[in-house]
């Protein structure tokens, strides 16, 4: 291993005992020879990990007395990391909710949480537009929740010792997630729709910008509603394409309507996708739940700018933040968590649009 990274872990494993109160404010570390031994390092990293610790106002050195936790320090640092395209647009409600949710969780548990908004469309761009990994960044921060997937930036975060967790949808992505399981949620929906009488209806369902990522998110489709004894003419895909203008839904929704083969009920697996297509069936005078009986995917808290109460199968973003700040605490106090991706199901509320 490399010298500085010797160094480095070193200054880590220090700072993060410091923060986490081994050592209080005003006590005095261990002796040079008492820390060699019991981190088994040698004296040269260990006093340039002590350096770096001093320049970061945590420790300071008394001739002759010593090597004493600072009375002053910083709040320790939890980064929640962010994508500006997700968060900023009208449907990016979720984000919001789920930041604000993770930023409570932070703040009682004694820690001061900074939201590092990223965006471009390399993980290259990314990072460099966060500033996370600078290293005079870096070494302030105790841990990482991601409310989108990190791909191959957390292990750039791995190496510098911070640990991290993602809450993401559909499938794990990352050594240590919560998911949102949307197979539960698709099989809690169609079994509604069967108990009200629907053995055919439209699915509507978002799309992105294709690759990889869109890949899954058919395939995951089509096993949720096969794995349901869906066949496809019972249960036809309408797939949406993401758009800033928020009409796609609603165009969407007209075209299928005009068919002659209309389905008398729709299930939403995205409730963003849900609220732009509402306007569409108000323009065009269709009743719920006489015409047209909806059921949506949402988030706990949604409201629907419609005049009838939908019902939702619902996640609780507050529940996720919870689960993912449990697993982070568990990580920065050196015990991964028993199980490295928690997944979270669902719960119907009930609306009046069946």
């Amino acid at each position: 291993m490399a010298f500085e990274s010797k160094s480095r872990q070193i200054a880590a494993h220090l700072r993060k005992a410091i923060l986490r109160g081994k050592w209080r404010p005003g006590d005095r570390l261990p002796s040079e020879r008492d820390l060699l031994a019991n981190l088994g390092v040698s004296r040269t990293p260990l006093n340039d990990a002590l350096n770096v610790l001093v320049t970061e106002g945590l420790i300071e050195r008394k001739q002759g007395s010593g090597t004493y936790v600072c009375n002053r320090q910083r709040t320790p640092l939890i980064a929640i990391l962010g994508n500006i395209d997700t968060i900023v647009v009208p449907y990016g409600y979720y984000y919001r909710t789920l930041i604000q949710a993770i930023r409570q969780q932070a703040s009682a548990g004694g820690y001061h949480a900074v939201l590092s908004i990223g965006h471009g469309d390399t993980t290259e761009a990314f990072a460099e537009s966060i500033h996370l990994l600078d290293e005079s960044i870096a070494r302030q921060v105790m841990g990482v929740i991601s409310v989108v997937a990190m791909g191959p930036l957390e292990a750039q975060f791995l190496q510098r010792h911070i640990p991290c967790v993602s809450i993401v949808s559909i499938v794990p992505r990352g050594q240590h997630c919560v998911v949102w399981n949307y197979e539960r949620m698709a099989r809690l929906g169609i079994q509604r729709l069967r108990t009200a009488g629907f053995n055919r209806f439209a699915v509507f369902y978002r799309t992105h910008d294709g690759g990889r990522s869109q890949q899954v998110l058919d395939q995951a489709v089509e096993t949720w509603l096969r794995g349901s004894g869906l066949e496809p003419e019972q249960a036809p895909r309408v797939a949406v394409p993401l758009d800033v203008t928020m009409r796609r839904g609603a165009e969407a929704f007209k075209q299928l309507w005009q068919s002659p083969n209309r389905p008398r009920a729709i299930f939403f697996l995205d409730d963003g996708l849900c609220e732009e297509t509402l306007p569409g069936i108000l323009e065009l005078g269709v009743r719920v739940p006489e015409d047209l009986a909806i059921v949506t995917h949402s988030n706990a808290g949604r409201c629907f700018n419609f005049p009838v109460p939908l019902t939702m199968v619902e996640y609780d973003p507050a529940e996720g933040a919870r689960v993912a700040w449990t697993m982070l605490q568990q990580l920065m106090g050196g015990k991964p968590p028993p199980e490295p991706v928690v997944e979270i199901g669902p719960v119907i509320r009930e609306g009046r649009s069946l």
